[in-house]
């Protein structure tokens, strides 16, 4: 995967990283409607990388596969996320690319064994490997899924909470423990990243998904007090 992204920099004459979707297609051979143009069908014989992500140990890939693994090597540091926001007045979106690290490269120069879960397994689903193929699915993922108790029990006392940086901004959940709640004593002095201004620019950057967002407020005791907070 690293060598992929370096690859694509240089079919793309870019040196600030390639997409998500761009990068999984590559790996996969998938049919995009960049990869069959003639410039880069001519790269393809010279590049080793194309369409070598379709099978591991007899096993064929998903896209969820590579997805996972990308993840990995973020958190291994070996791949640097390059985020951006573009805003306006009425419109507000974020992108993000993806490149080889200082890291990454030194590990490309002196390769060594990583432990790492299998991207087979899906960490949300303990002990069962991610599902494969076009099969639908009995249960819609994040469907009766009820995240309330842990966001209680997490809320409940400081020692759960750490302060926000700017990776944990950039992409949520990396940086720190799973059990911990990234917070913000005063969102105006975050300078350098995302908007200070306004109070929900989380919310607005990463743009999450709104299926189980409610207006309704929830009481939960933090630190000793009932407290009325609005879950997103």
């Amino acid at each position: 995967m690293l060598t992929a992204i370096k690859e694509l920099e240089e079919i793309f004459c870019t040196s600030d990283g390639v997409n998500e979707d761009n990068l999984v297609s590559w790996l996969l051979g998938a049919k995009r409607d960049w990869i069959s143009k003639p410039e880069i069908q001519s790269a393809i014989d010279k590049l080793p990388t194309f369409r070598k992500g379709e099978m591991y140990e007899n096993e064929t890939l998903e896209r969820s596969w590579w997805s996972r693994r990308l993840r990995q090597l973020i958190s291994l540091r070996l791949v640097a996320i390059n985020f951006k926001i573009i805003r306006n007045q009425t419109f507000s979106a974020t992108s993000r690319k993806f490149k080889v690290s200082k890291e990454g490269e030194d590990f490309l120069n002196n390769p060594s064994d990583l432990l790492v879960l299998s991207p087979l397994i899906d960490p949300f689903k303990s002990e069962k490997k991610a599902p494969s193929g076009n099969k639908q699915q009995g249960n819609r993922e994040g469907r009766a899924l009820h995240h309330l108790p842990k966001i209680r029990k997490a809320l409940s006392s400081a020692d759960n909470w750490c302060e926000i940086t700017k990776e944990d901004y950039e992409y949520p959940g990396y940086s720190q423990s799973l059990n911990d709640v990234a917070y913000c004593k005063d969102i105006k002095a975050m300078k350098g990243f995302g908007s200070h201004q306004r109070p929900h620019f989380m919310w607005t950057d990463n743009q999450p998904l709104k299926r189980h967002t409610t207006s309704k407020k929830c009481q939960i005791k933090i630190e000793g007090t009932n407290t009325d907070i609005t879950l997103k």
